[in-house]
């Protein structure tokens, strides 16, 4: 449980989770506990097995508890359906702008459609 609570708070204070030297400090994290972190599929059986497990979850949410501090507390005070319901409203918003836009026709396309003068 060291290792994952471990890795999941670097992950969490991580700039970039996508960078790719995340995955070598997590292995690394991993071998420092005793695991094979080479052997990838001993590691992807860990983790299927693992997948779900109410202990794995606890340990994970104790540990973002421990490093994310004041910030979860202040995440925990919002209201986030609510938010998320607004954030869903204005997408919304903006993709029927978009679609009208697009049924209206540019001056080069209406100029397409009327006779030339004579």
């Amino acid at each position: 449980m060291a290792a994952v609570k471990e890795a999941t708070c670097m992950l969490f204070e991580a700039e970039d989770m996508f960078d790719p030297a995340l995955e070598e400090a997590t292995k690394e994290i991993f071998r420092d506990k005793g695991f094979d972190a080479d052997d990838e599929q001993a590691m992807v059986a860990l983790a299927e097995k693992y997948d779900g497990d109410p202990e794995v979850q606890a340990a994970i949410e104790e540990a973002l508890d421990e490093c994310a501090g004041d910030m979860l507390d202040g995440l925990k005070d919002l209201n986030l359906e609510e938010e998320l319901e607004k954030i869903e409203v204005e997408g919304e918003e903006e993709a029927v702008v978009e679609e009208e836009v697009k049924e209206v026709e540019t001056l080069d396309e209406a100029s397409d459609d009327v006779p030339a003068a004579e």
